[in-house]
């Protein structure tokens, strides 16, 4: 039947293609338009938020802990802070607690940051050594991935530029370590390692991560307030209430998780690979021939945790790569303290 109003068949036929094409569009625009607004590795962040928060910080104030970039706010206050603190804490979120008052007469600033990887380590140190501020003491947190032979996240990234300073400072060979082009940023925020990064922000961060991360004020909690998550002046953090508060069995079931995930990293091939050994100790000798003292640190695990990788890691994952790190440190003359064993902790 034909007629005024009819579709010709072929462009009945190429409606279902248009669609599809129409909702892959969509799709790829609301995944970049949460990598942007998430920006797990700083390609887009102003640092405006970042300087605030360090302003904030060196007067003495607490601020609330969501929607804060920790490397953006450790570039700023290395920038911004009067003098070099006497101690400086490096790490994953496993040393961000880590606070003055628990080593008592100097000023210490941690520069923790999450899910920390050995390029994190370098950028932030050139951070304060690029301004002038060299700390005394450099405390490490040794996390079991550090030295894998691939950083398991590009976080680092968004310290790329001094990443790649501190490995010219070493003397290292150059590498490609920066996301520098437009069409690299284009790339990366519709990429699939860009997404998994945001969705680990997500995770970790809840919607508060949508909230905008680049922009807005900075919330100071009062002195009083110990309900919600904040940095502290000093660079550490305190967990909100709700997380330090938790009942036995969250807590339980969260060091189970923690167990299988250390599991699944003792069966990757990498882990101390002879090129971030070498990178690692060029680091550290780097730091004690310039007069800072180093210390190493082996956070503890919680005990479920520990036991279960115990039970059923065939090398016993834990106990194998403290014996590892603290050969190395022996190695570099660098003292070693806690364990990941928290009987012996």
């Amino acid at each position: 039947m034909t007629g005024l109003y009819e579709i010709p068949a072929q462009t009945r036929a190429r409606a279902p293609l248009a669609l599809l094409l129409g909702l892959c569009a969509l799709a790829l625009a609301a995944v970049a338009a949460v990598n942007v607004r998430v920006d797990p590795v700083g390609l887009f962040d102003d640092g405006r938020l970042a300087r605030a928060a360090a302003k904030t910080l060196i007067e003495g104030k607490a601020i609330a802990a969501s929607n804060l970039d920790d490397r953006q706010l450790h570039r700023a206050y290395a920038r911004e802070v009067p003098a070099a603190p006497d101690m400086l804490v490096l790490g994953s979120s496993r040393t961000m607690a880590v606070s003055a008052e628990m080593v008592g007469g100097v000023t210490a600033y941690n520069a923790s940051v999450s899910s920390a990887t050995l390029p994190d380590l370098l950028a932030v140190i050139e951070l304060f050594l690029a301004a002038d501020k060299k700390p005394k003491r450099v405390v490490i947190g040794l996390d079991t991935w550090l030295l894998d032979s691939r950083p398991r996240n590009s976080r680092w990234r968004a310290l790329a530029p001094q990443y790649a300073a501190l490995r010219d400072r070493l003397g290292l060979p150059k590498r490609d370590v920066e996301v520098a082009s437009r069409w690299s940023r284009l790339k990366a925020i519709v990429g699939l390692s860009m997404t998994l990064e945001s969705l680990g922000v997500l995770r970790a961060d809840g919607v508060g991560a949508l909230a905008g991360r680049r922009g807005g004020g900075v919330q100071v909690v009062p002195a009083g307030d110990t309900s919600r998550a904040a940095k502290r002046p000093d660079g550490s953090l305190r967990y909100a209430a709700s997380y330090r508060d938790r009942s036995v069995a969250l807590v339980r079931a969260a060091a189970v998780v923690d167990g299988r995930q250390l599991v699944t990293d003792s069966l990757r091939q990498g882990s101390f690979a002879p090129a971030q050994v070498a990178e690692f100790a060029a680091l550290i000798s780097h730091l004690k021939r310039q007069g800072v003292e180093v210390v190493f640190v082996l956070p503890p695990f919680h005990p479920t945790t520990y036991a279960w990788v115990r039970q059923r890691s065939d090398a016993d994952f834990l106990a194998a790569t403290e014996k590892r790190y603290r050969a190395l440190a022996e190695r570099l003359g660098v003292p070693v303290v806690g364990s990941y064993n928290p009987a012996r902790a």
